[in-house]
């Protein structure tokens, strides 16, 4: 019996993916689904008007609050802030430039997304649904504290009891926002992974990028000890950080650390030792964790962090290794400050890395 020909092969293999296109097919429109002007819906996922029971679910929250012009200066949300050496600005544009780069990962790729990198037979979208419900609610005329949970009890509204929050910030006080919305969604103890140059262990202002763990430790929805950072590095941690980790038990993981030992190594560490007794794992992701070569779009820019490889592992390894996943944001990407779209691409990228470990290991657990 003679060998089919390679045209033959070649037909016979896309007629399997074609049949299970057919299948993939029915979790996304075919209609490129729009949020706004040109913003498409992240990764071309349907609207969740038209997905509303989806197990993981995409906002946007476009809000940038208190901003540090220099040193010693402060700037008001909403107030302009001059170009500086030492700050930058345009964190609120954030959503939807992740959303416009996220289409390099569109659903119609395949269609579904295959994951090549878990497992060539892995595609996304057989292994769960997800959507986008748009940008929570940002009123700068309203005082912060109102807006900041007025913007979480939204974000709660949306997931219900079960869906996954995949939350596009933002400057920092957006790990607030959605922790505050998983917590009382959950009502259990949930570890948080935090990926971060900076400890951000600020008491005041009350609400700012800096502030978000004193209000989260305040509000009693995250324990000092369930607290885990990964990537400190640099000389913009005022000393009263170290401080402050050291009285509450905050553990983190340094440049050097993850240099010596892996990423995936430090994460596993960080896990077992945040993790333990914690029933779900919630996940924050700073840009200005990574190397500027790699993401050039951050608020506060500073050399020699992760590079987009350890950044990746490092994201696989904390879904895979820790209890189940409950939720992730993203924050301090600045898009005017981008190269060729390159960080907006990849600040979507971590978040698809998210969905599909998720994915990938609810489809291997028993």
């Amino acid at each position: 019996m003679s060998m089919p020909s390679i045209e033959e092969r070649f037909r016979r293999a896309a007629q399997r993916s074609a049949e299970r296109s057919i299948k993939a097919s029915s979790s996304f429109r075919s209609v490129i689904p729009i949020l706004h002007h040109d913003v498409p819906t992240f990764i071309e996922a349907p609207h969740d008007e038209d997905l509303a029971n989806s197990d993981v679910v995409v906002c946007g929250f476009p809000y940038e609050g208190i901003r540090a012009r220099d040193t010693r200066t402060m700037i008001e949300p909403g107030v302009p802030l001059e170009n500086t050496v030492y700050a930058r600005d345009g964190a609120w544009e954030a959503p939807d430039a992740i959303r416009r780069h996220s289409l390099h990962y569109s659903l119609v790729h395949g269609p579904g997304i295959h994951h090549y990198e878990l497992d060539p037979e892995f595609r996304l979208t057989e292994n769960i649904s997800i959507s986008d419900a748009g940008d929570l609610p940002v009123d700068l005329a309203v005082p912060t504290e109102a807006m900041l949970h007025e913007a979480s009890d939204r974000l709660g509204a949306i997931i219900g009891e079960e869906r996954i929050p995949i939350l596009l910030g933002g400057d920092d006080i957006t790990p607030y926002v959605g922790l505050r919305a998983v917590a009382r969604q959950r009502q259990a103890r949930i570890a948080v992974i935090k990926f971060d140059a900076h400890f951000d262990l600020c008491w005041e202002p009350r609400y700012w990028a800096g502030s978000e763990w004193a209000r989260s430790m305040e509000a009693g929805f995250l324990r000092p000890e369930d607290l885990a950072v990964i990537g400190i590095r640099g000389f913009r941690n005022p000393g009263v950080f170290g401080e402050v980790a050291r009285e509450l038990g905050i553990r983190y993981w340094t440049l050097p650390m993850i240099d010596e030992k892996g990423i995936v190594a430090c994460v596993e560490e960080a896990i077992d030792t945040v993790a333990g007794q914690a029933d779900y794992l919630y996940l924050s992701f700073d840009v200005d964790v990574m190397d500027p070569a790699f993401l050039p779009a951050q608020k506060y820019p500073e050399p020699a962090g992760l590079t987009a490889r350890e950044a990746v592992r490092g994201l696989r390894a904390a879904v895979a290794a820790g209890p189940p996943f409950c939720g992730f944001d993203l924050a301090c990407l600045a898009p005017r400050y981008d190269v060729n779209g390159l960080g907006s691409q990849l600040a979507a990228r971590f978040a698809v890395e998210v969905i599909a470990s998720h994915a990938f290991r609810r489809r291997s657990d028993p």
